[in-house]
């Protein structure tokens, strides 16, 4: 009996303690939007019904409260305001009413201190007599012989440089000169056949003839000039595998500004030719003579020169023949005159009667009579070969009477192996 007691006793405390829980989750479960349990729920033996829905509740947020300065606060931080600003005398009357309010406030007796601080110095800063600048500099005019003196100091330091600079040059010139003429050389000799191009014979430049014969209405310069330029131009055009120019020597340059050129012609070497110029002498009836010289402008000097003599009675035709051998001179001058005077020599040791062999003037003008043909009609297109042979024969026989060291027979050689490569190939 008291056991069924104690059991109906135990589920009565069980069902109070479930229902004490209950109404202690009832506000959490109602904060979380769950539903609260209840004894019914919880206890498996109760029947189950279907729970109410509850009303969930949208948390609010709770302002913060927002802080305020007080009126102290606020004048304190106006005068700081002053204070930074520059307004020292505004920040120290509103430090000095606070004081007086408010005895020993440690931040307006420290404000106060600085406002003070700062209003004397800039007192003092304002007191201070301001530096007085120096007395302008009386400017005193510069007499004549001052002027005079530094323009002379400066046109004698501008014509010492350019002394110093004429200097270097005049020293320098002559091995820069001769390095750049041997390097012309090589080119025009060496470099110019590795190219493919023809090399660069130096080229003639006809110059003045002065006519002294003192004949009337007679044009012995003309004649000779031109007599000299048909002639070599004949030789260099017969001469192809060398580029032969043959122009007119430039007038004397007397202008203003030659000095110029004459101090670039002390390092740049001077021009690459020969000039022709000469005299006419004599008169009728006698002997005519041309004197010519031969100028090696590269090197300026006179390498050679020779006096030409015709006994013809006509001026014209004397010259005219003078000026020929002339122009066949000035392409070997040291072979036609060593002919020359192995010619006279014969003649003296042999008789009137006897034959004398050509001279390498006379075989120089026969070969050029012979061969010239040929490369006109090599270069027309209208070759006869049979009379190209037979000149190119009567070629080698002339020259073989000429010294084979000379510079005359190898140019000829070396034209007529050159007209018969040209043949071959035509």
């Amino acid at each position: 009996m008291r056991s069924h007691e104690f059991t109906a006793a135990t589920r009565l405390c069980v069902v109070a303690l479930l229902l004490v829980v209950g109404l202690m989750a009832a506000p959490l479960a109602a904060a979380q939007g769950t539903p609260v349990p209840t004894a019914e729920t919880a206890s498996p033996a109760a029947p189950t019904e279907t729970p109410t829905p509850t009303v969930t509740r949208t948390p609010t947020l709770t302002p913060t409260p927002t802080a305020t300065l007080t009126e102290l606060q606020n004048r304190l931080l106006l005068a700081d305001t002053y204070l930074k600003g520059g307004q020292f005398a505004r920040a120290a009357e509103l430090y000095t009413e606070i004081l007086m309010e408010e005895r020993g406030h440690p931040e307006a007796l420290t404000g106060l201190r600085k406002a003070l601080d700062a209003q004397g110095t800039a007192t003092a800063t304002a007191a201070a007599p301001r530096p007085t600048p120096p007395p302008p500099t009386p400017t005193v005019a510069p007499s004549f012989g001052d002027t005079l003196s530094d323009k002379i100091g400066d046109v004698a330091g501008t014509v010492l440089a350019i002394l110093l600079v004429v200097l270097v040059l005049y020293f320098l010139a002559p091995a820069l000169r001769h390095a750049l003429i041997v390097l012309r050389e090589f080119y025009c000799l060496r470099v110019r056949p590795l190219l493919r191009r023809p090399a660069l014979a130096r080229p003639f430049l006809i110059g003045e003839f002065i006519d002294a014969t003192g004949l009337s209405n007679f044009g012995g310069s003309q004649i000779v000039t031109h007599t000299l330029a048909e002639k070599l131009l004949e030789w260099s055009e017969l001469v192809q595998a060398k580029e032969l120019a043959v122009e007119p020597a430039s007038a004397l340059d007397l202008s203003g500004m030659a000095w110029i050129r004459a101090l670039w012609s002390w390092v740049f070497p001077p021009e690459r030719a020969y000039k022709l110029e000469g005299v006419l002498m004599g008169d009728q009836p006698g002997t005519y003579t041309l004197v010519v010289r031969r100028t090696d402008l590269s090197a300026n000097i006179v390498d050679a020169s020779h006096a030409f003599e015709s006994t013809r009675p006509v001026a014209e035709e004397a010259f005219r023949e003078m000026a020929a051998a002339a122009a066949r001179w000035a392409v070997h001058p040291r072979d036609i005159a060593t002919s020359a005077a192995a010619q006279r020599g014969l003649r003296a040791q042999r008789s009137a009667m006897e034959a004398m062999p050509l001279s390498a003037d006379e075989i120089f003008a026969e070969v050029i009579a012979l061969l010239l043909p040929v490369r006109q009609q090599i270069g027309q297109g209208v070759l006869d070969y049979a009379e190209a042979r037979e000149r190119l024969q009567q070629a080698d026989r002339l020259i073989a009477d000429l010294p084979q060291s000379s510079r005359l027979y190898a140019d000829l050689s070396e034209v007529i192996a050159d007209l018969r490569r040209a043949m071959s190939g035509a």
